[in-house]
């Protein structure tokens, strides 16, 4: 066997130590195996949410940010004083 094989030899056999090793390595790791659950859909504030239409602009939004005027519903102040469209 010539020098130049030997030694591809050796690298070849090196890297495969290092990438077991390092796979073994990881395997204990928790974090692996583990992998991050998305959020639960009963944790406050990722419950979906009914969806309203504002009375001037017809935008639709989350119920619980609307602005409440003459028991209309607007998705901003600025609508809300505005109140509701008219068509002209």
């Amino acid at each position: 066997m010539g020098l130049v094989t030997r030694i591809l030899l050796l690298v070849a056999i090196a890297l495969l130590a290092f990438f077991w090793i390092r796979k073994m390595l990881r395997a204990g790791d928790p974090s692996e195996k583990n992998p991050a659950q998305p959020a639960q859909p009963d944790q406050v504030g990722d419950r979906p949410q009914d969806l309203i239409a504002c009375h001037h602009c017809g935008l639709h939004f989350p119920q619980a940010d609307a602005f409440l005027k003459d028991g209309r519903t607007y998705c901003c102040d600025d609508h809300a004083k505005a109140g509701p469209k008219t068509n002209n």
